[in-house]
Order: structure tokens, then C-alpha cells, then sequence
């Protein structure tokens, strides 16, 4: 219940990154997401049901929670956005 409502930010949308969209939208979540190699008119985007931002509006003003899905990232799925 407490995912369900909420937008989660991919950042970086290759396989791990569209399965945790398709987890998040299973949990009621709306998903979001960036990656700098998909132009955000590319198909894919709406194929995974996921609205593509730049990463600054990602971050800043759609995310409620975020899974960095990018090689070398950091870990941190989950990350809270602070509002």
C-alpha cells in the first residue's frame, strides 16, 4: 500500500531497468525513467508503459522512489526522494 500511488525513476532503462518498471507497475506504482542512450521519442518507452524526463526532472520532480539501473551506478534501489 504504501508503493501504490507513487512514481517510481528508473535511471537507466535497459533489462534491469524495464523489469523493475514492470515490478513497480505490478505494485500500483507508476514508472518514469531516464537513459541517456534511448531517445525519449523511441518507442520503448511507451512498449513498457513508462514515461521517459530528462534526468533533472526525474530527480527533482517526478520520482518518488528510484532504482538506478545503470552500470557502475551506485547501489541504492529504493532510493527516497526527498520532497
Amino acid at each position: 500500500r504504501e508503493l501504490a500511488g507513487k512514481t517510481l525513476g528508473i535511471v537507466g532503462f535497459g533489462g534491469i531497468g524495464r523489469l523493475a518498471g514492470r515490478v513497480g507497475r505490478a505494485l500500483g506504482m507508476r514508472a518514469a525513467g531516464f537513459d541517456p542512450q534511448i531517445a525519449s521519442s523511441s518507442s520503448i518507452w511507451s512498449d513498457e508503459a513508462t514515461a521517459a524526463y530528462g534526468l533533472d526532472a526525474l530527480l527533482a520532480e517526478r520520482a518518488d522512489r528510484v532504482a538506478r539501473a545503470r552500470p557502475g551506478a551506485p547501489c541504492g534501489h529504493g532510493t527516497r526522494v526527498p520532497r
